[in-house]
């Protein structure tokens, strides 16, 4: 006990020493940065979408640093020919008029005599549709609470994370109306038969450490024993909507976990 009141002291000693020096430290760490700033602004890059760019739609790059007149050219990543020509303009590019066929080819962007390069992208007439629509009912797939990659329920509600005023179910509404013959032709996951006879199991087990679990497994049970099962062969974006909507009407009301009312 005696040293470890003669060691109190110094330990107030040295918590006073740091709150003196801590704005010293701390505008010397601000200067540093500060002599490194410039040499980050004055950097030219491109920026593009790296989920790459629809045909018809409209194409723009943004070009911080790159000096108002400068020429950019579209070219295959592969290739040095020039595709499209084009100028920065208040550090914006326009290739908007570039239309190339369907193909797997990736784009890149260059400033001219210059070795100022951007990722690469694809150009295609319905690249959203054909390469991220089927990812994102993949993820929505896997998101579910209860059903999906994880057995939990952070949050309560039909999909992990989520909350009472999220827009899961309208956002899939709006999804499947943007293309329902695209969504028809998409490959089924969803079993609700096998998923109801796994959830309901007396071996399944259900992470409740998570915010907001309480009366989870009662909604799921209620989900699939008290509602009538979606069309076996529907499209998985109609299982979702099914889902959202079920789980909301067994469990209609859920918290916000940061602790709203």
């Amino acid at each position: 006990m005696e040293g470890l009141k003669k060691s109190r002291p110094i330990n107030r000693l040295f918590r006073f020493l740091l709150t003196l020096l801590a704005p010293t430290v701390f505008a010397f760490t601000l200067q540093l940065n500060a002599e490194e700033l410039p040499l980050v602004r004055r950097m030219a890059k491109i920026a593009v979408n790296q989920f790459g760019y629809e045909t018809d739609s409209p194409k723009r790059i943004t070009a911080p640093n790159v000096d108002d007149g400068s020429v950019f050219i579209i070219r295959s990543k592969e290739e040095e020919t020039p595709l499209f020509r084009g100028e920065i303009r208040n550090q914006i590019g326009d290739f908007s008029e570039f239309r190339p066929d369907d193909s797997n080819v990736e784009y890149v962007v260059e400033i001219e005599k210059t070795k100022i390069v951007s990722d690469p992208f694809f150009i295609k007439k319905d690249l959203y549709k054909e390469d991220y629509w089927q990812l994102a009912v993949d993820y929505m797939i896997d998101c579910r609470s209860v059903t999906g990659t994880h057995p939990s329920a952070y949050g309560g509600n039909p999909w992990r994370d989520g909350t009472y005023y999220s827009y899961e179910v309208p956002s899939l509404v709006w999804l499947y109306r943007s293309g329902p013959e695209r969504m028809e032709r998409m490959s089924r996951q969803i079993d609700n038969a096998s998923e109801k006879k796994r959830v309901l199991s007396a071996d399944f087990y259900f992470d409740r450490k998570n915010p907001q679990s309480e009366g989870v497994m009662d909604a799921v049970r209620r989900y699939y024993t008290e509602l009538d099962p979606p069309t076996e062969n529907a499209p998985d974006i109609i299982k979702l909507i099914h889902w959202g909507l079920g789980f909301y009407l067994v469990k209609p009301y859920s918290k916000e976990t940061a602790g709203d009312p």
